[in-house]
């Protein structure tokens, strides 16, 4: 895995604009991903999420979301999550 840094410059009065580069300096090669591609990585993150969302105990996620306490909220996805 490459680690990126921004290099920022200063151009005239038009402000800054930010490029990306590698570690050692070179520009990132990176080929983009094909609709296909992009659809299968879509459908395998929504089945985790759908799979972590039937793990969450409905009954006290609806009573917190009425009760209005976010961080009990927070804490039925965090369990569900595994953290």
């Amino acid at each position: 895995m490459k680690i990126f840094m921004r290099n920022v410059s200063w151009r005239s009065n038009r402000g800054a604009s930010a490029t990306a580069t590698t570690a050692s300096g070179s520009a990132p090669t990176h080929t983009p991903k094909t609709r296909s591609e992009q659809s299968s990585d879509s459908v395998l993150q929504w089945r985790l999420i759908d799979g972590v969302a039937a793990t969450i105990d409905d009954a006290a996620f609806r009573d917190a979301q009425q009760a209005k306490d976010a961080i009990c909220v927070y804490e039925l996805v965090y369990a569900a999550l595994g953290a």
